[in-house]
């Protein structure tokens, strides 16, 4: 079984950023202060090839109101 995830708020979750120096658990000048798992981890959710979406908003007939959702963007 395969299903999507959020990876920008997984990241943001665990305290990622796309770049290992502006991570929160990067000590300036000495790496990463968490062990080599985690940064195993964190390399392979960043480098992971992601799927481009963008925001739309539309009408829900059922439930007669405005939402706002994502949809893939067909490249």
């Amino acid at each position: 079984m395969s299903r999507f995830i959020d990876a920008d708020a997984l990241m943001a979750r665990l305290g990622i950023a796309s770049e290992c120096n502006e991570c929160e658990y990067c000590v300036s000048g000495w790496g990463c202060s968490k062990d080599a798992n985690f940064v195993e981890a964190c390399e392979a959710i960043v480098s992971e090839p992601t799927i481009k979406t963008k925001q739309i908003k539309y009408y829900d007939e059922d439930e007669n109101v405005w939402k706002t959702g994502s949809v893939i963007v067909d490249e």
